[in-house]
């Protein structure tokens, strides 16, 4: 009980995805600076910076006033015990438009706040504005098998940003994969977005719930932000890396076997048939996991995930997650994983992905 009530607390370093409605700003600057400052006399908020890349700069109550609405009002919001050790990415409704304003609360409950200046990165359509041709064009672009359902311009731009923002040897993992669009999950409502490594070919759905709360946060840094849906998009991306040694053993596998069914000579048909069994042990061998997931476990240490749903979820939600963050919010991953950070920038994933597990490696004849 004392392990579970510590959990609910939240009391450890993490980034929170914004998956809350952010209601408009309707109070004066009077109202919100007596709120910050209730909050901050009452203890609930120790403390209060302004951030900054040289540091913290401190604010006592007097200075309050010096913050914008926007950042009083996203303090306000995210002050309790529930965000503490978390950075949180909001867009604050205003007369003026959403403005993106970034809270980073440590385990103690100090906060620093900082609002930006400039709109998330919009997805721009191609000048054809034709769906299905701008979904012809991604899929060959990227070597995708292509879409299904119903997708808007809009959000096939969503999957554009996230797809720009792989590596190439990352992009690879993505291969023949097909995109569907469907209203709701079959699985649980919530859910944003399902990637079916089972599925031949490889299919990554993706569902209304994960552009419902777009207008209520973003991820990245403050001068280049970025709508929650690349996040989501990005996370099931991380998927595909991690299945990329399972599929490659499995298609190896599939293809020794069938090459073996074609063979007359006795002697091919046997060497044709032991490289299939051969990859059929390693295939199982590598487990449900594989071996992206092996290095992660080995590096992430104690810390779990990056985020809430990473922390709580096995360790394939945290690497997804994780990810997400190395592409999109470098800096929120290194305050949360520092070694997972440093793995991610030299490209440890995707060595480890290539390996095959050692499993694709040639054998002597």
């Amino acid at each position: 009980m004392i392990a579970l009530a510590l959990l609910g607390c939240h009391a450890h370093l993490r980034y929170e995805p914004v998956a809350f409605e952010v209601p408009p700003l309707a109070f004066d600057h009077p109202m919100l600076v007596g709120a910050v400052r209730t909050h901050l006399d009452s203890g609930r908020i120790p403390s209060l910076a302004r951030h900054s890349p040289e540091g913290p700069v401190p604010l006592g109550p007097d200075a309050v006033a010096s913050l914008s609405d926007t950042e009083l009002y996203a303090v306000f919001a995210t002050s309790g015990r529930w965000s503490r050790g978390a950075e949180l990415d909001l867009l604050v409704p205003t007369s003026r438009g959403p403005e993106a304003v970034s809270v980073w609360v440590d385990p103690g409950g100090r906060v620093e706040v900082a609002a930006g200046t400039v709109q998330p990165v919009e997805p721009l359509p191609p000048t054809h504005v034709d769906e299905a041709r701008w979904e012809r064009e991604i899929a060959e672009a990227y070597d995708l098998e292509g879409f299904s359902g119903p997708w808007s311009l809009r959000e096939l731009g969503f999957v554009s940003i996230a797809l720009e923002g792989l590596a190439p040897n990352e992009r690879e993992a993505l291969t023949g994969v097909r995109l569907a669009r469907i209203a709701r999950s079959p699985r649980r409502a919530a859910e944003m977005a399902w990637y079916g490594p089972s599925e031949v070919p490889p299919r990554l759905e993706v569902y209304d719930a994960a552009f419902d709360e777009f207008g209520h946060g973003f991820v990245g840094p403050l001068d280049r932000p970025v709508p929650t849906p690349v996040m989501t998009l990005m996370h099931e991306f991380g998927h595909a890396v991690v299945d990329r040694p399972l599929r490659d053993t499995f298609e190896a596998w599939r293809t020794a076997l069938e090459a073996s069914e074609r063979m007359v000579d006795p002697t091919s048909f046997q060497a044709a048939f032991d490289r299939a069994h051969e990859l059929e042990r390693c295939y199982h061998r590598l487990g449900n996991d594989g071996p992206v997931i092996e290095a992660y476990e080995a590096v992430r240490g104690r810390t779990r995930g990056p985020t809430t749903y990473g922390w709580r979820s096995r360790s394939h939600e945290s690497f997804a997650e994780a990810f997400a963050l190395h592409h999109l919010d470098p800096a929120a991953l290194r305050r949360v994983m520092p070694d997972v950070a440093d793995w991610f920038d030299s490209d440890e994933h995707v060595r480890t992905g290539l390996s095959g597990g050692g499993c694709l490696r040639p054998t002597s004849p």
